[in-house]
C-alpha cells in the first residue's frame, strides 16, 4: 500500500492507475507485482494477481518479486513509503492451467497475461486450456 495516493490498500493486481516512465514496470498498474527473470534480469513480468513468467526462452534463472514503483527522481523514496504484505504461491505453470476453474482468476489471467497471445476472454482461455493450445501449453 502507498499511503500517499488512494487507494490507500491494494493487492498484488496493483491500485489500478498506470504507471508513467519512472516506473519499474511502465504501462503496469502502479503497486502491481512485478517478476524480475536472472541477474542481470533478462526480462520482467506483469505478475498481478495471477501473472506467468516464462515461456519466451530467454527467461531462465531466478525470479525476483518487485512492487511496481518509481525507480529514478522525482520521487529518492521507492519503496520506502509503502508498507503492507503479498502472500506469493508459486506453482508450474501447466498444473495451474490445468487447475484454473474461478472465472475471478480466468479473466484476470485473460487481461494480465493473454492479450499476449490472443487469448482475450474467459470463452478462449476454456476453449485453449481443454484443447491443451501450444499457445498455452509450451
Amino acid at each position: 500500500m502507498n499511503p500517499n495516493y488512494p487507494p490507500t490498500y491494494y493487492d498484488a493486481h496493483g491500485s489500478g492507475r498506470i504507471a508513467g516512465p519512472n516506473y519499474l514496470y511502465p504501462g503496469a498498474y502502479e503497486g502491481c507485482l512485478v517478476g524480475l527473470v536472472a541477474n542481470p534480469y533478462v526480462s520482467k513480468w506483469n505478475i498481478s494477481n495471477y501473472g506467468i513468467i516464462g515461456g519466451d526462452d530467454i527467461s531462465i534463472g531466478g525470479i525476483t518479486l518487485l512492487i511496481n514503483d518509481w525507480t529514478t527522481p522525482p520521487n529518492p523514496s521507492f519503496w520506502s513509503d509503502n508498507s503492507g504484505s503479498i502472500i506469493v504461491e508459486i506453482e508450474n505453470y501447466t498444473d495451474y492451467l490445468e487447475n484454473l476453474t474461478d472465472e475471478g482468476q480466468m479473466q484476470q489471467f485473460a487481461d494480465c497475461y493473454g492479450h499476449n497471445i490472443g487469448i482475450t476472454s474467459i470463452e478462449k482461455l476454456k476453449e485453449a486450456i481443454q484443447k491443451k493450445d501450444n499457445k498455452l501449453f509450451k
